[in-house]
């Protein structure tokens, strides 16, 4: 039903920003997705989809540029959508000058129908290092809140989805996959893996497809960077790999924790928040220390950057 909402209330009259937030699980990132993929549908090229994190280099690339052509032609492209998708808001945090552009953004769409939507995991009021400028601009539009769905709320999701493929959703399956992930976008990437997997071989799987065709407990691209992230760290540091999924004062292990976290942080575009989460920390404020500290390492190690 939010999606519907989202879909038919445009016009220049309407708020011209929604943001959604929730904690990590919450369907965030599906209904962006959902709702890109149905904007592109009915109008292809009038909607940009992106990261925060993508937003932020497309930006900083152009003003590196130092031409004044490379940063009109980013505000000229983003002028000609209708739609605007921003996801990992999380990630402004201490980026004022991309918090600037997003300001000026949404101010020069007041009034016209364009509309920017973007998610993150805390309501404005509690982001961290957010600008009053950009706060404000947020707590004046649309700002909803998104719970963690109930085991029924779920079920009956992948079940649908699964009906949209024209397949019924075994219970055991579900079960199975739901034990796999907490994720949504996970969970429903593993019933249309399901669902192409029976129509390939003519029958609906049951659970054993899950060990032959999705084998580990990682569902999204997100967490196989993580998983294989952890290992690879671990191996190289001879430390034991469950050792990065909870905090610790253990001063060896401070480094392989930064590497590994930066790897993630360079390899796929999930919020600190998210990456925090990850690795067992409270607050993606120290992510963002450690990725900070990583950055300031690599400039004057040679080793650590031959690492």
């Amino acid at each position: 039903m939010l999606l519907e909402q989202l879909l038919k209330g445009g016009g220049a009259g309407a708020a011209s920003s929604i943001y959604l937030y929730g904690p990590a699980a919450s369907g965030k990132s599906f209904l962006m997705d959902a709702l890109g993929a149905e904007l592109a549908r009915r109008s292809p090229g009038g909607t940009l989809q992106l990261s925060c994190k993508q937003f932020t280099q497309r930006y900083v690339g152009a003003l590196r540029r130092r031409e004044i052509d490379a940063l009109r032609a980013f505000r000229l492209d983003l002028s000609h959508r209708r739609w605007i998708l921003l996801d990992g808001f999380d990630e402004l945090a201490q980026r004022p000058s991309t918090q600037g552009e997003l300001s000026r953004l949404h101010d020069a769409t007041q009034g016209t129908g364009t509309r920017i939507v973007m998610a993150g995991r805390s309501h404005p009021r509690d982001l961290e290092g957010l600008s009053p400028r950009l706060r404000s601009r947020l707590l004046g539009g649309v700002v909803v809140g998104l719970a963690l769905p109930d085991g029924g709320v779920l079920d009956e999701l992948l079940e649908k989805r699964a009906a949209s493929l024209g397949v019924e959703l075994p219970d055991d399956v579900r079960d199975e996959i739901r034990s796999r992930t907490s994720s949504i976008r996970g969970a429903v990437a593993l019933v249309e893996r399901w669902a192409a997997a029976s129509a390939e071989v003519g029958e609906s799987l049951g659970v054993s497809w899950l060990t032959e065709l999705a084998p580990g407990a990682a569902a999204t691209a997100s967490e196989e960077v993580v998983k294989r992230a952890k290992d690879l760290v671990a191996e190289h540091y001879s430390v034991e790999r469950e050792l990065f999924d909870r905090p610790s004062k253990v001063r060896s292990l401070a480094l392989p924790r930064r590497v590994a976290m930066y790897l993630v942080y360079r390899a796929c575009a999930m919020t600190l928040g998210e990456l925090a989460e990850a690795f067992g920390l409270r607050s993606h404020s120290s992510v963002s220390r450690a990725i900070q500290e990583l950055r300031a390492m690599r400039e004057v190690n040679p080793a650590l950057e031959q690492t």
